[in-house]
């Protein structure tokens, strides 16, 4: 878009120089397109030149939430919860609340800026973050319920709010590349790998994916968890 607008503008002062030469009264209408473009151009330039910086800005921040979220689910996922799947063994209530996830911040408060992608891109976003919050709501209705019958969560249940963080990984490979595809954002690998790598640090026996790339890391969830 700015590369489109500079064309336009020299364009248009050439051509206003171009017939600001003519000896006739076109000359005189040529000065007055001249110093039309000089006036208003150069402001138009400057204000395309900032929004889209900012567009940059506002999608480099969201991406950066977004990966951590999604590296978040794709950790889980690799462990325990893949595990979980299929093992008959009860979860303490203390322990399945520690993998809620954190809310997001930044796409709340970015949200009415999402036009700045095409509306693929958007509806991948906003899908993600209606499997995350239905994730985090999984697990705080059942924590809740097992809270009151005192006892801790079976089984069942687990396999099921094991399937409810898988869901949440297929719409996050698919806002990630969206969004790394949008060519809006600045080296989008490196973000999506540093936000799974700090993770890795804390528990890389249980992980022997670490290393891989996030999205790479998701499809291998995705094959292996049918």
């Amino acid at each position: 878009m700015l590369l489109f607008i500079v064309i336009y503008g020299a364009v248009l002062i050439l051509a206003s120089a171009f017939i600001a030469n003519r000896p006739d009264y076109l000359g005189n209408v040529g000065f007055l397109m001249l110093g039309a473009a000089f006036g208003s151009y150069p402001p138009f330039l400057i204000a395309e030149y900032y929004a889209n910086r900012d567009r940059k800005r506002m999608a480099t921040a969201l991406f950066q939430e977004l990966s951590n979220r999604v590296a978040r689910c794709c950790f889980d996922f690799e462990a325990p919860w893949k595990e979980l799947r299929s093992a008959a063994i009860p979860m303490d209530i203390s322990r399945l609340r520690k993998f809620a996830p954190i809310p997001p911040v930044i796409y709340p408060a970015l949200a009415p800026h999402i036009s700045i992608f095409n509306n693929d891109i958007g509806q991948t976003l906003i899908r993600f973050y209606i499997f995350l919050s239905a994730w985090e709501k999984d697990i705080e209705t059942t924590a809740e319920e097992f809270t009151n019958k005192g006892m801790p969560v079976n089984p069942q249940d687990i396999k099921r709010l094991s399937s409810h963080l898988r869901r949440t990984l297929k719409p996050g490979k698919d806002a990630l590349e969206g969004m790394a595809k949008s060519g809006l954002i600045k080296n989008p690998e490196q973000i999506e790998n540093a936000a799974i790598i700090e993770l890795d640090k804390l528990f890389p026996a249980a992980h022997p994916l670490s290393g891989t790339p996030l999205r790479e890391r998701i499809q291998i969830a995705l094959d292996t968890s049918l």
